[in-house]
């Protein structure tokens, strides 16, 4: 969920097998798009902390992110879309 980032700062770490990536490419998007995207959708509601940590972390640390007192609202995952660090990567390749 990125629970830690929302609390502690930094963004997360998406990683794309090659696969989905190139989907993503064919349907136009860049990885600017997709942090944009990620950015923007991406939320862990305000009902999903414990009170302390949002009297704490959350307001005092965030507090131009946390907009609402509202159970259902919902914070980022990272201050800025540039913070979502996107990759490209493929696992082990088997050959016979």
């Amino acid at each position: 969920m990125g629970h830690q980032n929302v609390q502690l700062g930094g963004g997360p770490l998406i990683i794309f097998c090659p696969e989905h990536a190139q989907i993503l490419a064919d349907g136009g998007f860049s990885k600017d798009d997709v942090r944009q995207f990620l950015y923007e959708t991406s939320r862990v509601k305000v009902s999903d902390f414990p009170p302390e940590t949002l009297n704490g972390m959350v307001r005092h640390r965030r507090p131009r992110k946390f907009t609402s007192d509202h159970p259902d609202s919902g914070i980022p995952l990272a201050d800025s879309p540039e913070e979502i660090r996107i990759l490209v990567a493929v696992g082990r390749v088997r050959t016979r």
